[in-house]
């Protein structure tokens, strides 16, 4: 096949699409999905395609668990043997990440979900997800539910990675040193927290400090400027953050977050009451100059 030059959401719709050509059986489920193609307009053209029963779209996951039962699945809800998800985030390849269950501490809902949709079906290795947590014995519940998640997650080969909020989104929580301190009691190595720039900017006082304080346990970084628009067009200090999380040794997956106005509901659940950037290009693209150009000078 001759070389072509894509962008990168030209080259995941394309990919999208040959599988879906491919196996009648594949649908596409999460958080950003909507006919309108995702913030970023990567799906546009598959719906029409392939039909709007393909794209299944789960809201309102942000400050609890999504509980998904849409009756155009049919069949192919029964053959894959799920009833629930929360999507969390998209970890490369042609796999995904997905948090899932139907209770808040429901384990074996949630080992089930873990072997249907990610270690079995999907082939993800990484899940990440967001929790809003009940007032009595949080850090104990915590505790017990992801020591054994992250030990049954352990046998499939899955890296867990637990997100905290700012005070704003949740009350449970919201500092890197109550991360740190959750992921040692769970004491799991494939269990560890996600720094997102956002909302350290909100909660430390320093980022670098809250790196350095932190750093065994970070196992995922979020890129996101302080409006949630184009990483490196705000006031966050994108540079000392490179440097901390370099010099600390981390040495995984950063991903860029960033939210726009084109699906009406998540621009309501983030907040975004104005444009933050001009072009979606603008995003991914301004942002991997960041992370490249940014890395390479510490």
């Amino acid at each position: 096949m001759p070389e072509r030059e894509l962008t990168f959401a030209q080259a995941v719709r394309e990919a999208l699409a040959e599988e879906m050509r491919r196996d009648a059986r594949v649908c596409i489920i999460g958080e950003d999905v909507a006919e309108a193609g995702t913030p970023f307009k990567v799906l546009s053209g598959l719906v029409e395609e392939f039909g709007a029963a393909l794209f299944l779209p789960v809201l309102g996951g942000f400050h609890r668990l999504a509980i998904f039962e849409d009756e155009r699945i049919g069949e192919r809800r029964v053959r894959a043997g799920f009833g629930f998800i929360v999507v969390g985030e998209v970890i490369g390849g042609v796999g995904c990440a997905v948090g899932a269950g139907a209770d808040f501490f429901d384990v074996e809902e949630v080992h089930e979900a873990l072997v249907v949709l990610v270690g079995g079906e999907v082939g993800g290795r990484r899940i990440g997800g967001r929790r809003l947590w009940s007032l009595a014995d949080e850090w104990q519940r915590g505790k017990e539910f992801f020591s054994n998640l992250a030990d049954y997650a352990k046998q499939a080969g899955l890296t867990l990675v637990l997100e905290y909020l700012n005070r704003f989104e949740c009350y449970f929580l919201n500092t890197a040193r109550d991360a740190h301190a959750l992921v040692e009691r769970v004491a799991e190595p494939n269990y560890g927290y996600l720094y997102d720039t956002f909302h350290f900017n909100i909660e430390e006082k320093r980022l670098t400090d809250a790196i350095r304080a932190t750093a065994p346990a970070i196992n995922h970084v979020h890129i996101s400027e302080n409006d949630r628009g184009t990483p490196g067009t705000g006031h966050v200090d994108f540079a000392g953050v490179f440097g901390a999380l370099k010099k600390s040794g981390y040495d995984d997956w950063m991903t860029v977050e960033a939210f726009g106005q084109a699906l009406p509901d998540l621009a309501a659940a983030t907040k975004v009451w104005r444009p933050l950037f001009v072009m979606p290009e603008d995003v991914y693209g301004g942002a991997f100059r960041l992370m490249k150009e940014g890395w390479a000078k510490h």
